[in-house]
């Protein structure tokens, strides 16, 4: 009986921390110049998500780049551009160019201890 209590209660934290909300931030920082000067300012790798999909991974992240300024740790995927999948091919860039342009966006965010989170740059 012991143990049965001790695997409900196990069931029950896991679907407590599986349903923890989302953690969304408003950022507003300034914009790099273009797509080449955005990804360049970080060591990135394009990795596949869970979904299957490809993300943008952070290895290193200078203190004073943009993607520090906007909350990207490293260790962050970016999953996620605007609530879509990054696009692959040359539509791959649309994205950016909106970041670099100074539209708003919402990025996607998995970190390395599987939390995700939002960003919203402005």
């Amino acid at each position: 009986m012991r143990q049965f209590i001790s695997i409900i209660t196990i069931a029950i934290l896991l679907t407590a921390t599986d349903c923890a909300p989302e953690e969304k931030t408003e950022v507003s920082c300034p914009r790099p110049g273009g797509w080449e000067q955005l990804l360049n300012s970080a060591q990135v790798s394009f990795l596949p998500t869970d979904g299957g999909d490809t993300g943008i991974f952070f290895f290193k992240i200078p203190p004073d780049s943009f993607w520090a300024c906007v909350g990207i740790q490293e260790g962050d995927l970016i999953t996620e551009f605007n609530s879509r999948p990054l696009p692959e091919g040359p539509e791959f860039l649309e994205p950016l160019e909106r970041i670099t342009q100074g539209a708003p966006v919402e990025l996607s965010v998995q970190a390395t201890s599987g939390d995700r989170r939002t960003i919203m740059i402005r």
